[in-house]
């Protein structure tokens, strides 16, 4: 019962707050404002866009790491992970290194850069489960290698399709600091605007309708996933043995090119950072920024982030092992009232995903007592490194900007590290994460 009163105390209780506040007059006030509705379709827009370059990119990576023997795949298969784990301020920051005036194209590519790591790995982990004698007769009986692709390995494919697509459109809908740092103040979207009218306008009625909204559209989006992830587990029983991998053969070099154009373009973003940031910046992390910007130094948010982390971890490792062994224990459990019971817990665990830090964060200020409660939540004097990220590029002076661009390049770097452990110790297994 540790996960279930987890997620009641430090979800539930939080989002009912937003939810009684949402409901209890701004609602449709919220709703009637047209503004309200812009910021819906852009949100949506964006997020379609990203999610359709997403899967665009990751399906050529997919296809490399399920099916392709080459050197190098087992570095490509981690490498592709870094862009998915660096916080969202530095994706932002790496694209403003390219396009330093932002704008609706940057939004979406940098969306697309953060989520090319759950399509590929995602679909990649039942692609290397498909019969690939099954293809092989379709090309013996005529088919094209393109035809018999689109007739017989997509269809298989397409249930692991639709659960990474429903979980990239969730990240890109609920994206913070790519689209606070690339849209400035011309382009907004439901999670900005929560940000905006909580910290600035003093908003909260306002906030928390928006929020009720956006945690509708998340439960929706959470449920058609939850339908796609149920086909793709029913679609790995009926493949339980792995294709081998092999050589590419003719046009399959095409798809091997193209996988390494999207690595290539992924490296991109990171290389503009680390050149941004200098040797003054890295030297400037020892100090606290122009003119005392931060509290305290780089170094010491560097700390912060990293004993923030590793409380985090153990705490979830801790809650998530005793998620998994319930989830698994209903779903074995004889009667189809335990196994329905299972897949709804299942699905319910999954809403602290879907739910942005935004909306979250903001739910635990209503629930613990207004604006009161941010003292607990937030001290200027114990920032990570990404909140000192935030501070930093928000402030003027080029010192401040050189020590942002370094903190995220020390930033990627741990990520990098640990990425390759954690890899590492996963022995490389394909599938979600």
């Amino acid at each position: 019962m540790l996960p279930l009163g987890f997620l009641a105390v430090f979800f539930a209780w939080p989002v009912f707050a937003i939810l009684r506040r949402g409901f209890g007059g701004g609602l449709f006030t919220t709703l009637a404002d047209a503004e309200t509705w812009r910021l819906a379709g852009f949100t949506v827009a964006q997020a379609a866009l990203s999610t359709v370059l997403a899967v665009a990119c990751g399906m050529p990576v997919a296809f490399l790491l399920a099916r392709v023997r080459l050197p190098g795949v087992s570095l490509v298969r981690t490498l592709v992970l870094v862009p998915f784990v660096l916080p969202t301020v530095v994706v932002g920051l790496a694209f403003r290194a390219l396009w330093p005036d932002g704008g609706i194209l940057a939004i979406v590519l940098a969306n697309a850069f953060f989520n090319v790591a759950v399509v590929s790995r995602t679909v990649a982990g039942l692609w290397a489960h498909l019969d690939s004698r099954v293809v092989d007769a379709a090309r013996a009986l005529g088919a094209s290698r393109w035809r018999a692709f689109g007739s017989v390995t997509l269809p298989a494919l397409l249930p692991s399709i639709t659960s990474a697509a429903a979980v990239v459109f969730l990240f890109c809908a609920t994206s913070f600091g790519v689209v606070l740092i690339l849209g400035g103040g011309r382009y907004r979207t439901l999670e900005t605007e929560i940000y905006l009218r909580t910290e600035n306008l003093l908003d909260l009625t306002g906030a928390a309708a928006l929020s009720l909204v956006q945690i509708i559209a998340v439960v929706a989006v959470l449920l058609l996933g939850a339908l796609a992830r149920r086909r793709r587990e029913t679609a790995l029983k009926l493949r339980a043995a792995t294709a081998t991998a092999r050589r590419p053969r003719g046009g399959e070099w095409v798809v091997v090119a193209a996988a390494l154009a999207v690595l290539a373009s992924l490296l991109t973003p990171v290389a503009a950072l680390v050149l941004r940031s200098g040797p003054a910046g890295f030297r400037a992390l020892s100090g606290t920024g122009h003119d005392g910007t931060l509290q305290i130094s780089g170094w010491a948010a560097a700390a912060n982030s990293l004993r923030t982390a590793t409380d985090a971890t153990l705490l979830a490792m801790i809650v998530g092992v005793s998620a998994s062994v319930l989830v698994v224990t209903l779903r074995r459990a004889p009667g189809r009232t335990a196994h329905g019971l299972g897949e709804t817990v299942d699905t319910a665990l999954m809403l602290p995903l879907g739910v942005s830090a935004v909306t979250a964060g903001f739910s635990y200020v209503v629930a613990l007592g207004e604006f009161g409660a941010t003292s607990f939540l937030a001290r200027p004097q114990t920032p990570t490194l990404p909140v000192a990220i935030a501070t930093l590029i928000s402030r003027p002076g080029e010192l401040n900007n050189q020590m942002a661009y370094a903190a995220c390049a020390t930033l990627m770097v741990v990520t990098v590290l640990a990425v390759m452990v954690i890899d590492r110790l996963g022995g490389g297994r394909l599938g979600e994460f």
